[in-house]
């Protein structure tokens, strides 16, 4: 995780130093290789967190299934405020 995290900071950090004179292409490409390493860092991680996950006891893999749960509805819910339309 420490490592994911230092490779999306160094990405993101990179991106944003750039960003008021990226050209388009330069933006996307840049997006690409954090979605690129955010989805490899996901790679790495699920396995082992498939491993603790199968260690852990009811009580704690019902906790965590609430708690990936509820990012889901945050997600969701985000998209929705952003997608409604405007009120008259």
């Amino acid at each position: 995780m420490r490592d994911n995290a230092q490779t999306m900071a160094a990405l993101t950090q990179a991106r944003a130093a750039k960003a008021k004179t990226m050209a388009a292409v330069e933006d996307l490409t840049t997006y690409a290789e954090i979605t690129k390493a955010h989805a490899e860092g996901l790679q790495k991680f699920v396995p082992v967190f498939a491993a603790l996950y199968a260690s852990m006891s009811d009580a704690q893999k019902a906790q965590a299934d609430a708690l990936f749960r509820g990012h889901q509805r945050s997600s969701t819910a985000a998209k929705k405020k952003v997608e409604a339309p405007p009120s008259t």
